[in-house]
């Protein structure tokens, strides 16, 4: 899968080398919120955990009944779609059925950088997806709780709130400042203007990135509807020029739309996700960061994946247990700063079309954040180098080519995505 390990990879490790499971009761996983992250989780561990707990386990989900779930990430990645193939037996034309999602096969972008437009495609024509989040939610519900996940409402407030071996918390955004969490250094975006137009059929394949004159707006077509979100940051554009231009940008698609949704968010992540054994966080009480090149939902599958494998281990080898845990950890980390780094990147080329307050002081961030990451300088001079059209390019075996084709970077990028997007905004 891009950007992640293949979803089987772990329990086939444990399988083959693992002792007899040492807790010799059944276990409980508690999931705490039913968000986009929470059902994620819930699909992974529903299918994955209990062949590795011989004596039962059960899956419960708590979320507070007064609160409803955020629907927002409603872009993927390729690990989505493969995810619920593997799990569900679920394909895109299901997918288009059931939550209304529809094909992706990669991001348009309109009026970045120094050439103009260009697409950034997925590997090999792979596609992944768009999707309704408030539907992808309430058909997963429904289906997990009649394969035996458990739904209870209730407010949980603190951990020990709760009976549970495992929790996975989604309880969504926390309240910053935070001990526990980080902000994005070099983030520059804070709000988001958000429409939804009504469609007979999706209007597109693929995502639409626009560059704007104090931000960029994101096309998401689904089924039914496409949603046009303009992000920008609200301290440098007044809200009611955001609108005159969005609403303009609508008018040209002689689309109408409904009233726009104004929202506010923080860009940050955790310093430790796994803070203790038994805990694990997802969603948006993980990572939040603007949906250029939708990273949201690929972080909820590497952690979904990681998870069952710390706690697996944990009934096996509780030494193996820990250094998995660190070492997911230091992934996590690196991961979310690798992310920052090519949603910066697009910020980081001149924008002919304009030179306004928005644009100058994200160039300068961008430059910041690029120069400091020693990681994604040499992944774009590797990029340099890489043609997928030549196996023995550099002198390098098939298998060699193929290794350095799946290299993953933080945000779920190869290196095909940084040959594309380097040249692409002219860098």
């Amino acid at each position: 899968m891009d950007g992640m390990q293949g979803p089987r990879d772990w329990l086939d490790v444990v399988q083959k080398n693992s002792s007899p499971p040492i807790i010799k009761k059944g276990v409980k996983i508690a999931i705490i919120g039913k968000g986009t992250g929470g059902i994620i989780a819930a699909l992974y561990f529903s299918k994955w955990a209990p062949p590795f707990f011989p004596q039962g386990c059960t899956i419960e989900v708590y979320y507070d009944p007064d609160i409803s779930a955020v629907h927002v990430g409603e872009g993927s990645q390729l690990s989505l779609p493969n995810v619920l193939w593997t799990l569900q037996n679920m394909t895109i034309k299901e997918a288009g059925e059931t939550f209304n999602a529809s094909h992706k096969v990669g991001i348009q972008y309109n009026n970045w950088g120094n050439k103009g437009d260009y697409f950034h495609s997925f590997p090999g024509n792979n596609t992944a997806m768009h999707f309704s989040a408030k539907d992808f939610q309430e058909y997963w519900e429904k289906e997990l709780a009649k394969q035996g996940v458990k739904f209870i409402p209730k407010k949980v407030k603190k951990h020990s709130d709760i009976d549970a071996d495992f929790i996975m918390d989604a309880r969504g955004a926390p309240k910053l400042p935070h001990k526990d969490y980080e902000s994005f250094e070099y983030s520059l975006c804070n709000s988001a203007l958000v429409a939804q137009c009504p469609t007979e059929y999706p209007l597109y394949n693929y995502t639409i990135a626009e560059a704007m004159p104090n931000g960029w707006i994101f096309g998401i077509p689904l089924q039914n509807r496409i949603s046009y979100g303009y992000i920008f940051n609200k301290e440098i554009s007044d809200k009611s020029i955001i609108e005159e231009e969005l609403k303009e940008f609508i008018n040209k698609k002689d689309l109408t739309h409904k009233p726009f949704n104004h929202i506010q968010f923080q860009s940050y992540h955790r310093k430790l996700n796994w803070p203790t054994w038994r805990t694990a966080y997802i969603g948006n009480a993980s990572y939040f960061c603007e949906p250029l090149e939708a990273t949201a939902i690929e972080l909820q599958c590497n952690i979904s994946d990681k998870t069952l494998g710390i706690w697996t281990w944990y009934q096996h080898d509780n030494r193996k247990s820990m250094t998995q845990r660190n070492e997911a950890n230091q992934w996590y980390y690196k991961w979310c700063k690798e992310a920052e780094c090519i949603i910066m990147m697009h910020y980081c080329a001149y924008n002919k079309n304009y030179d306004t307050k928005f644009w100058t002081e994200a160039r300068l961030r961008a430059s910041a954040c690029l120069t400091n990451n020693n990681d994604f300088q040499q992944m774009c001079r590797e990029a340099f180098h890489y043609d997928r059209s030549m196996v023995q390019h550099l002198g390098l075996t098939k298998e060699q080519f193929e290794t350095q084709q799946a290299r993953n970077f933080g945000g779920g990028w190869n290196l095909d995505s940084f040959r594309q997007n380097i040249a692409g905004l002219g860098l």
